[in-house]
């Protein structure tokens, strides 16, 4: 699959698991900076490539949620479309590291998060945005992979995983309040 076609299925897949009208950008915010965490520490840290490339995924993916809850998901499909494999120049060149890049990245996320929080789409949208998935990309080439292959990699970890997020909680299909969960979701959405 494709980029495009890859965030549209992770945010079909979270909209279907109540990620998208259940939560918020700050819930959301909290998720990713344990993503961020893992990326650093399981990631690069300990120089285990599977966890880079998952982490950088990972990071994708929540931003593709909180893009979903402010109803952006169409422009970072084109954002993605237009991420060459080889990045060459994200702004972030001065850097000389991945590690560095992750404290840059997580500054930007924090403030995209604050942006939306405060009702700055615009500068979510146009700043932050585009800077967020250039740097994904370029980390993604420092580390020998594509953004394409984190992307995916990220999306096939997670497209089987069942539940539903209520009241701020995601409950697991094998919860034994999933039932319940389901049905007050269903019914909060009508």
């Amino acid at each position: 699959m494709n980029n495009e076609e890859l965030i549209q299925k992770i945010y079909e897949w979270a909209d279907a698991r109540n990620l998208i009208k259940g939560s918020n950008p700050v819930d959301q915010g909290m998720k990713i900076l344990s993503e961020l965490g893992e990326l650093a520490v399981r990631g690069l840290a300990r120089k285990n490539e599977k966890e880079v490339k998952d982490g950088i995924g990972d990071v994708a993916v929540v931003m593709t949620v909180i893009a979903g809850q402010v109803g952006l998901v169409d422009h970072v499909k084109g954002i993605v479309a237009n991420l060459p494999n080889k990045p060459e120049n994200s702004g972030v060149d001065t850097l000389t590291n991945t590690k560095q890049k992750v404290l840059v990245l997580t500054q930007f996320i924090v403030q995209s998060i604050m942006a939306v929080d405060t009702d700055q789409k615009e500068a979510f949208k146009h700043n932050f945005l585009p800077i967020i998935f250039s740097v994904l990309a370029v980390m993604a080439s420092e580390e020998n992979f594509t953004f394409n292959e984190c992307l995916a990699q990220a999306y096939n970890d997670i497209k089987d995983r069942t539940g539903i997020l209520w009241n701020g909680v995601f409950v697991k299909s094998t919860d034994p309040t999933y039932a319940e969960a389901v049905k007050a979701v269903a019914e909060q959405n009508k």
